[in-house]
């Protein structure tokens, strides 16, 4: 896969002719895609993913992490989002990291109250973050689990990490829906209109949009236009006020 959104379509195209998709919060017998999405760093190309799917009719659980270095789920546009992520018919779950903290239970559902208060209803799927690099696997009542059955099995599950999908070709992979249910994981940050499997463009991209957030934030302050008025540096390269 070239990682374009483009590709990602044509992929998504090729999965509603072979079968259904669900998000995590359902559950039955019939042989489902579940399509997952863990938001590690960006909820802007989240939100980009949730409207390509929408408008071809893919279900997805987007699992949105409270502990995020990268991107505050409290902030006004970030709940927004996460609003309208829900809104376009997809699942918001937890991205939960139980090694940051000793007491993960009582931290989960912290968390799990934070989102719940941003979406105005319950929270009832959950995806461990990096449960392969700290061992943690823990399992929490009531809630459905991307690492737990029905939803995993290791012959049928598939994931985009480090822009491979375990090196297997994904549009054959999903063809095996026909034997079982399927989990595929995609994360958002892998994607983008030029596609490729470099991180450094993607992270230039996310840089620059930020920045120029903050740009437009701080236009009201004296001071910061003074400072800046000829331009200023930002990763070693000048950006002007003139061109924003």
């Amino acid at each position: 896969m070239h990682f374009d959104y483009k590709e990602l379509k044509t992929l998504y195209q090729k999965i509603i002719t072979l079968g259904e998709t669900k998000t995590f919060s359902e559950t039955n017998k019939k042989n489902s895609f579940f399509i997952r999405h863990d938001i590690d760093f960006d909820m802007d190309k989240a939100l980009v993913i949730a409207i390509i799917e929408n408008k071809i009719g893919v279900k997805s659980t987007f699992f949105i992490m409270v502990t995020c270095e990268y991107y505050n789920v409290l902030s006004p546009n970030n709940k927004k989002i996460i609003n309208q992520i829900k809104f376009l018919g997809h699942e918001i779950g937890i991205h939960f990291d139980p090694s940051i903290c000793d007491d993960y239970e009582n931290e989960f559902v912290h968390e799990v109250s934070v989102l719940e208060k941003i979406i105005g209803e319950k929270i009832t799927s959950v995806s461990l973050h990096n449960p392969s690099a700290h061992g943690i696997y823990p399992f929490f009542k009531n809630f459905n689990n991307s690492y737990f059955k029905p939803f995993y099995n290791e012959e049928f599950y598939i994931s985009d990490s480090c822009f491979d999908f375990r090196g297997k070709d994904i549009f054959s992979f999903v063809e095996k829906i026909k034997e079982n249910s399927i989990q595929v994981l995609i994360h958002p940050i892998h994607f983008s209109v030029n596609g490729g499997k470099e991180y450094t463009p993607i992270l230039n991209e996310m840089i620059k949009n930020r920045t120029e957030k903050m740009i437009n934030h701080l236009k009201g302050n004296k001071s910061f236009n003074d400072e800046i008025l000829s331009g200023y540096f930002v990763n070693e390269q000048i950006i002007s006020l003139k061109n924003v």
